[in-house]
């Protein structure tokens, strides 16, 4: 009933709803608060003061602040309890960290060498070689007033070149993966530092 006051004056925003909803809240809280010292009196009216591992368990949640933790659902089960929660983790740890002894080795076995074929292969095996129609289309896509790089080869001049020269930078390419090694000169770059517009190179730059 509360939940639907609640709901109406959300969509009306009757004002007149409020101390209703205010009201019916306090006579929840009233009921759960007495249900829980019920619940409460009836563990201590029975509790064996002979069983030291209950009689601790009452003490140590008087000590102790006590977390509310939601119910869990765990394979298709709701507990709620404090015990039942500690009892169904407690479970699903054992399981996760049990050995599977029903595992098919041969299963296992094949699946451990796979992987190992796959660690170990060149490394042009594992992906498949670039051709030269691909390498003149990244080329013919290229920026072609992109400043050149140590060697002085402008991308617009790379963009003229015969197809048939696209086939050796293939093959370069692919010896060069196959052997897993770079040359150094590839590897190298330009750098220039370009001041602004309008801007005198010894002043410094704003950040």
């Amino acid at each position: 009933k509360r939940n639907r006051l609640r709901t109406q004056r959300q969509r009306t925003h009757d004002i007149k709803l409020r101390p209703l909803i205010n009201t019916l809240k306090e006579q929840i809280d009233s009921t759960i608060k007495e249900k829980l010292s019920n619940t409460w009196q009836n563990s201590l009216q029975e509790l064996d003061t002979n069983n030291m591992r209950e009689t601790w368990r009452i003490t140590k949640s008087l000590t102790n602040t006590n977390f509310n933790i939601p119910p869990l659902t765990i394979n298709g089960k709701t507990v709620t309890e404090t015990q039942e929660k500690v009892n169904a983790s407690a479970d699903i740890l054992e399981q996760i960290f049990t050995i599977n002894s029903d595992a098919d080795r041969t299963f296992t076995f094949s699946t451990e060498q796979v992987v190992n074929d796959f660690l170990t292969q060149p490394q042009i095996d594992r992906m498949r070689a670039p051709n030269h129609s691909e390498i003149a289309w990244i080329v013919r896509h290229l920026k072609p007033r992109k400043a050149a790089g140590p060697d002085g080869i402008q991308n617009i001049i790379l963009q003229h070149l015969p197809r048939f020269v696209f086939k050796f930078i293939a093959k370069l390419f692919n010896r060069s993966l196959a052997l897993n090694y770079f040359p150094t000169q590839w590897k190298k770059e330009k750098n220039y530092d370009a001041s602004r517009t309008r801007q005198r190179p010894h002043f410094p730059t704003k950040s």
